[in-house]
């Protein structure tokens, strides 16, 4: 009996998918462990990698190959109902790409964070924009200044407000003011899938940009980090609308085409202003080449570009004088709370923040498969080039970085460097298909294999994530509901005199166990009106608050240092 090499393909595909899922009932599975150091692999993050690398891919491809006939025709199909779309269909295809992604990611932060944050510097920049809606940079506190939970915020004099970037602070601004929650960081969130579809969709096909904007919305590095509310959001959103708009001013320049390119380069730089110079710098070079050998038109837009650039400067510096009274930001200022890692040497900080972010980055972009495309898209024309260059450059920033980063989203220095990642593999399997082609030889099977391989290990490595992300959001969830239980409505507005929040969950062995990088209360909103204010349990915390709130109850929630669970007393 002659046995089909398709169905042994398929049969041992499903197989190593059926062992990727079975490794997660082994010893530790693929439990992810949220605590630091920074550069701590669990068994369960390590049996994931593994199993991603060894398990999945493999069986990616396998099935790939096996299926490659139907994901042929399908392909084919695909392509062919691509060409065939009018310029108004495409558009409407990216309007609708963005807001399929949108609604994504913030149905992702409802349902697998339900709302809380990921680190503190979520709570923080928060407050920041609450202050700012209010019309203030730094907020007065009217109480004993070491009650106010003090990570990633900035204090000068009796006044606070949070160290953050003036970009991220100016979204939960807008944010308050519209009253419209995580939504803006949805739409960030999203931005990038609709902006990597374009760009592909110009430079090669808009089948191509579709899978653009499917590698995009699946990647690990995106698709984690985009059910969060961080800062990194809208940097990498406005990076990839700038990339977006530098294809566009390719084709057509003008003074309002620049000027919106500077205007983005601008609004990334002040949610992250050294990642963001670090991965648009060659694509400025480009864009300065391109006007000096250009006509006018391109001088006028790149002028228009380096005066809308210039404003976002401005702007920044006047936002730190009026927080810190110099020129000097408050991340870098003293005042600042923030964790800090001390390297001893240049090659240790090389190894920790260079080396190490290099493999997290190649294991969360899309593993091996991802890195070879990268390789193979990095030398195509300039355009990759300048983005490869970008990304090399964001690298080796993490010499002047104080610590690694953490790496449960991604590795989180490095979040904007999916956006050129992805252009540049889905580049080179465009490259690989044409140099195949061009020496006669058959493109199908490696098509439908490298497809395959390339969105199952990041939906496998998507889903496996999402759980440890679910289950290390439960101390908030448990903790937070109990304050809410415990309090009548009618006892509200209260105030709530507590440990560190890290004390309390650590105090949980099943917390304690698996960690979240969570360690402060949720912060008080700029005016202290919270119906649950919570405060540090500090030794002149009580007296402190009695003065300022003389009509609020006052709750103490024991201490798990003295020996006892958690739970509420009344303070008489």
């Amino acid at each position: 009996m002659r046995v089909h090499p398709d169905l042994v393909a398929r049969l041992s595909g499903w197989l190593a998918v059926l062992c990727f899922a079975a490794i997660s009932a082994v010893g530790r599975g693929f439990f992810v462990v949220f605590k630091p150091p920074f550069t701590r692999i669990s068994e369960g993050e390590a049996n994931l990698w593994l199993a991603l690398a060894f398990l999945l891919t493999p069986g990616g491809a396998l099935l790939g190959y096996g299926y490659r006939a139907p994901i042929g025709r399908l392909l084919v199909s695909m392509q062919a109902r691509a060409a065939a779309l009018t310029n108004v269909e495409k558009r409407a295809l990216l309007v609708f790409l963005g807001v399929m992604s949108a609604v994504i990611a913030r149905l992702s932060n409802a349902l697998i964070l339900s709302g809380y944050p990921v680190t503190d510097d979520e709570w923080a920049a928060r407050f920041g924009g609450q202050a700012l809606a209010q019309g203030r940079v730094l907020v007065e506190v009217p109480f004993s200044l070491d009650a106010f939970p003090p990570l990633f915020m900035y204090v000068r004099g009796h006044s606070i407000t949070s160290m953050d970037w003036l970009g991220t602070q100016l979204a939960w601004c807008l944010a308050e003011l519209t009253h419209s929650g995580n939504w803006l960081f949805a739409v960030s969130a999203a931005l990038p899938v609709p902006c990597i579809a374009y760009v592909l969709s110009k430079r090669l096909s808009v089948a191509w940009g579709a899978l653009g904007a499917l590698v995009a919305l699946t990647s690990p590095m995106a698709f984690v980090l985009s059910m969060t509310t961080h800062g990194h959001l809208h940097s990498r959103a406005l990076i990839a609308l700038s990339l977006a708009l530098h294809v566009s001013n390719l084709e057509r320049s003008s003074r309002l085409r620049g000027a919106l390119l500077g205007a983005s380069v601008g609004l990334a730089m002040l949610c992250r202003p050294f990642e963001s110079a670090m991965l648009l710098g060659p694509l400025a070079a480009l864009e300065g080449h391109a006007a000096l050998r250009g006509g006018g038109a391109r001088r006028a837009a790149f002028l228009a570009a380096l005066a809308a650039l210039l404003v976002a400067g401005l702007v920044f510096v006047a936002h730190s004088y009026a927080v810190t009274g110099s020129w000097v930001p408050a991340r870098f200022s003293e005042g600042a709370y923030a964790t800090v890692t001390i390297h001893p040497s240049w090659w240790e900080r090389f190894g920790s923040n260079v080396a190490f972010n290099a493999l997290r980055l190649g294991v969360w972009f899309a593993g091996p498969l991802g890195v070879l495309l990268v390789v193979l898209g990095a030398p195509r024309d300039r355009l990759n080039a300048a983005l490869a260059l970008g990304v090399l450059a964001a690298l080796l920033l993490g010499l002047a970085h104080v610590n690694y980063g953490i790496h449960s989203v991604g590795p989180i220095h490095h979040s904007e460097c999916v956006v050129p990642l992805t252009i540049l593999a889905v580049s080179g399997l465009a490259h690989s298909l044409d140099r195949l082609r061009a020496l006669r030889l058959p493109t199908g099977g490696w098509t439908a294999a490298a497809l395959s391989t390339w969105l199952l290990v990041q939906v496998g490595f998507d889903v496996a994530q999402s759980v440890a992300l679910f289950a290390q959001a439960e101390p908030q969830r448990s903790l937070y509901a109990s304050l809410e239980d415990g309090i009548p409505a009618r006892e509200r507005p209260a105030v709530v005199l507590a440990a560190q929040f890290f004390v309390v969950w650590s105090a949980y062995p099943q917390y304690a166990e698996r960690g979240t990088w969570v360690f402060e209360w949720r912060r008080p909103e700029p005016d202290f009106g919270d119906e649950i204010l919570i405060l540090r349990d500090t030794p002149d915390a009580l007296a402190s608050v009695r003065r300022r709130f003389p009509g609020r109850p006052v709750y103490r929630l024991h201490d798990p240092r003295a020996g006892r669970q958690p739970g509420l007393e009344h303070l008489p």
